[in-house]
């Protein structure tokens, strides 16, 4: 990680091999799993030691807090501006998959405005 990119990096040349995500501000590492998860404002990004890996959908509005791993699964807080609250979350770190995502539910209520005619 350097000045909120993560990267995959050549250790001789210190070449960038692969831009995993941007606007990260931590890494989480589950050694049980063999994963580094990164969070960024509004999803997370994970990498298996066999370059294997997955990104989540859209969880938060912007950003996250509280974030703990419990055997495959992570649990945090998401923001949302709608009810200007942090709303828990579930994300499986097996699949990247999070039925609770605040961002979806909220998005999946929303109705679209079309501008009337003249």
């Amino acid at each position: 990680m350097a000045r909120g990119d993560a990267n995959i990096v050549d250790p001789e040349n210190r070449d960038i091999r692969q831009h995993i995500a941007g606007q990260v501000n931590q890494t989480i590492i589950v050694p049980s799993l063999a994963t580094v998860g990164f969070p960024t404002l509004t999803d997370f990004v994970a990498v298996k030691a066999d370059n294997l890996g997955w990104r989540s959908e859209r969880i938060s509005w912007d950003g996250f807090r509280n974030i703990t791993v419990r055997e495959n699964d992570l649990f945090g807080e998401a923001y949302t501006p709608i009810e200007d609250a942090w709303v828990p979350f579930k994300l499986d770190l097996l699949t990247g998959r999070c039925a609770d995502a605040v961002y979806q539910r909220e998005i999946a209520r929303a109705v679209r405005l079309v501008p009337k005619a003249n």
